[in-house]
Formats: C-alpha cells, sequence, structure tokens
C-alpha cells in the first residue's frame, strides 16, 4: 500500500521531539501544527501561558 499522505519540508519525524519557542501565533504556531500533524512530540514555548494553554487544545 502507498502512503498518500502530503510530503512535508519536515521528512520522517514519527516519534522525534520539537522545541518551538513562540509557538502560541504565526509562524511559530503554524510550524508547532505541522510537526504535531507530522507525528512529533511537541514542547511549544512563549511569553503568554494563557495563550500556550490555548493552542495546546
Amino acid at each position: 500500500s502507498q502512503d498518500n499522505r502530503p510530503q512535508t519540508v519536515f521528512g520522517d519525524i514519527s516519534g522525534r521531539v520539537a522545541i518551538v519557542t513562540g509557538g502560541e501565533t504565526g509562524i511559530g504556531l503554524t510550524i508547532s501544527q505541522a510537526l504535531v500533524e507530522n507525528g512529533a512530540k511537541l514542547y511549544n514555548t512563549g511569553r503568554r501561558i494563557n495563550v500556550l494553554e490555548e493552542t495546546a487544545k
């Protein structure tokens, strides 16, 4: 069976750990979402804890 998922710049990151600073909004948020969608375990940091908590949901 062929994997039909779209390719990303990340390659195969299943099970890898990623740390994103400024991941609550903007480019950081977009990168965080892409990492999680591609199987990475994410540690997301930022200055606004309330926004980070909402992002985690």
